[in-house]
């Protein structure tokens, strides 16, 4: 145990001084994230020489876990979990990851032991993101309830009341022709049969439809209204229930849906033409294996399968953290690494970050970044500044001199799951590829022209 505890000891000093250098090299870190590296370094000496204390333990692991040191996390609650199986915080973290890496039975059977000894919100809602990923939707509605989230856990019954989220018929693959190409992609889809105008965004937990769209198809409405994220705000939303989503012959049944007007987003998004009804979420997407060709401007949807890439191809992890957050890894402007989230649903963007993040890497008024004119958030609230970013790099796919929005995401965004995260790749930065979802895998496959 003492040879043990003093590896562990010169590890953490090692870690300790690797953690130090990349802070001399970021320009002006938020105060959290500041904050979030002051309390590393503190985790990290107060386990020097003590790597046998779990309590010590469990606050490096969340240290590290906190600013995306995930490798790190996972060694430090796995050396827990060693001498101390019953640890709820290490389970907690444990089964976090495992929710992040789709392995969704190991992440419910870890996080359901944690909040069996704490009921801690944070595990909490993690239980619950894996319960409605397993479709466990009776298990997840009292979660729901748990986390004032009323309105989720009457929708998520009224998913349990028949089969929901169905691929109902269609062939084994159909390709979509999309109505619009830039700034997001749009397609013709039917909506209880009746034809709309929709965007594709796997940003969107569900389908998103206006209030007009609910109205003219005579979608099922569910009680009570349930907190969305979308586009770097969060809002309320009201709950439906669709009975068939047709896209391409591709019919979907018992679709859930957020009602809330995007009558000022469509205004952006396909200006001076028919309004867009709503938008094609994750939810969705996840039950094929997707294609968004946009140098072939079209969708592309198989059935579930094995997915062969292209000769060329070049792949990017992807991980899904909560409920239906796609994720990503990436630099901006050659800075540090930073987790992402893919919003498609973005105009005129490649890339999106609070002010902050992009005054971390240079980019301020006066300075790198060009402020080219302003937009208010389409959900409402503040600002959004254009700004120049001259490279966004994600995983082995790089573009540069790209448009981004400054003043993107909420604040509570960046750290919604306990854990770092900084900004939204848009449509843009996938427009010169074919991009596939590949959700077995959990990569996006870039597929050159």
């Amino acid at each position: 145990m003492r040879n043990t505890g003093r590896a562990l000891a010169a590890v953490a000093w090692l870690a300790l001084a690797a953690a130090a250098a990349p802070a001399a090299e970021l320009l002006q870190p938020d105060a959290t994230y500041k904050d979030a590296q002051m309390e590393l370094r503190m985790a990290l000496r107060d386990t020097a020489g003590r790597a046998d204390d779990p309590a010590r333990l469990d606050t490096l692991g969340v240290a590290y876990l906190r600013l995306a040191h995930t490798d790190d996390a996972t060694r430090v609650f796995r050396r827990v979990l060693e001498t101390h199986p019953d640890d709820p915080t290490a389970q907690a973290a444990l089964g976090k990851l495992a929710l992040f890496a789709d392995r969704l039975p190991e992440a419910d059977s870890l996080l359901g032991r944690a909040v069996a000894r704490d009921r801690d919100r944070e595990w909490v809602a993690d239980l619950y993101a894996a319960k409605v990923r397993l479709r466990q939707w009776t298990d997840a509605a009292p979660l729901a309830e748990e986390l004032g989230d009323l309105g989720r856990a009457e929708m998520l019954r009224a998913l349990a009341e028949a089969p929901s989220l169905r691929i109902a018929a269609g062939p084994d693959e159909s390709r979509i022709p999309w109505a619009r190409i830039y700034p997001v992609p749009l397609i013709k889809a039917r909506v209880n049969g009746q034809v709309m105008l929709m965007a594709l965004d796997p940003g969107a937990r569900d389908v998103l439809l206006d209030p007009k769209a609910v109205r003219r198809a005579s979608v099922r409405t569910v009680t009570g209204q349930s907190p969305i994220s979308w586009l770097g705000s969060r809002v309320a939303a009201s709950n439906a229930l669709i009975g068939q989503l047709e896209i391409g012959g591709m019919r979907v049944e018992q679709v859930p849906a957020s009602v809330l007007s995007l009558h000022k987003w469509s205004l952006s998004v396909n200006p001076q033409a028919e309004e867009v009804m709503g938008v094609i979420g994750l939810s969705v997407l996840r039950l094929f294996t997707p294609t968004f060709d946009y140098p072939g401007a079209a969708l592309v949807l198989r059935r579930p399968g094995p997915f062969t890439p292209a000769t060329g191809s070049r792949i990017v992890p992807l991980e899904t953290w909560g409920e239906a957050d796609l994720m990503v890894w990436g630099h901006i402007a050659a800075g540090r690494k930073m987790a992402m989230m893919v919003q498609t649903g973005i105009p005129e963007c490649a890339v999106a970050a609070p002010a902050g993040v992009f005054n971390e890497v240079g980019l301020k008024s006066g300075g790198m970044t060009k402020l080219v004119n302003k937009a208010g958030s389409w959900l409402g609230g503040h600002s959004w500044a254009k700004v120049g970013v001259p490279t966004v790099a994600v995983g082995e796919v790089s573009s540069g001199k790209v448009d981004g929005w400054s003043g993107a995401m909420d604040d509570a965004e960046l750290w919604r799951h306990g854990i770092r995260r900084d900004a939204m790749i848009g449509n843009d930065f996938l427009r010169p590829w074919r991009v596939t979802f590949d959700w077995d895998a959990r990569r996006m496959v870039f597929e050159p022209k």
